[in-house]
């Protein structure tokens, strides 16, 4: 592990499984997740990092790589892409901090809080997995930067989540509620930046969830 540590954010760890005997089967059928298969797969991610001359520094440990395969179901060349995909998020892709700067102490982020803007609801779907709920009318289109806030406030959350092996393997519902949404809101960030970050979104792993508008 000694060779990665220079490259990594975190410290590297050898990987041990955490999850439930009843989710360790589900990725088993669902992703083919073994234990040969995890620890090949993490050898090989990090030895790309490792002699990646794109990639600087990122977090090697084994929670934050496996959330990649699981969202992937272990193809590595997504995973590649997906990682790499990330990190320019992380830079701050198309001007915006959002993901750069997870700021909980931002002006105005316990007031979207408060609102309801996000919100992980308390009860887990039938089949397991947490959801999380969004009303898009709970930002006020008077607040400054309220979407670079919003989706700061978005971001941690699902990167408190995505801590939790559970969650990395049965994913998310996102219910996004649109109702009373003003023409204030379309234009809070221009059209063509709202397509390249939920497009960017999805190929990454940033967000693992099944949208339900309602």
């Amino acid at each position: 592990m000694f060779q990665y540590q220079a490259k990594s954010a975190t410290p590297v760890d050898r990987y041990v499984c955490s999850l439930s005997e009843e989710t360790k089967k589900r990725a088993f059928e669902e992703i083919g997740e073994t234990e040969e298969l995890r620890q090949a797969s993490l050898k090989e991610i990090r030895d790309w990092l490792l002699y990646n001359p794109r990639i600087e520094k990122c977090r090697m440990d084994s929670r934050a790589i496996m959330r990649y395969f699981r969202h992937h179901k272990y193809d590595l060349d997504c995973v590649k892409e997906s990682i790499e995909r990330t990190l320019i998020f992380r830079e701050g892709l198309y001007g915006l901090d959002c993901f750069s700067n997870l700021d909980y102490e931002r002006p105005n982020m316990q007031q979207l809080l408060d609102a309801g803007l996000v919100v992980v609801l308390p009860e887990y779907t039938a089949t397991g997995e947490r959801v999380i709920c969004s009303k898009f009318s709970a930002a006020n289109t008077k607040i400054p930067n309220v979407a670079i806030t919003g989706m700061c406030l978005s971001a941690q959350i699902l990167e408190i989540l995505l801590e939790d092996e559970e969650n990395q393997v049965r994913g998310f519902h996102y219910i996004f509620d649109v109702s009373d949404i003003t023409i204030k809101h379309y234009f809070l960030l221009p059209f063509t930046t709202w397509f390249k970050l939920l497009k960017n979104c999805e190929v990454s792993s940033l967000f693992l969830c099944s949208l339900v508008p309602i």
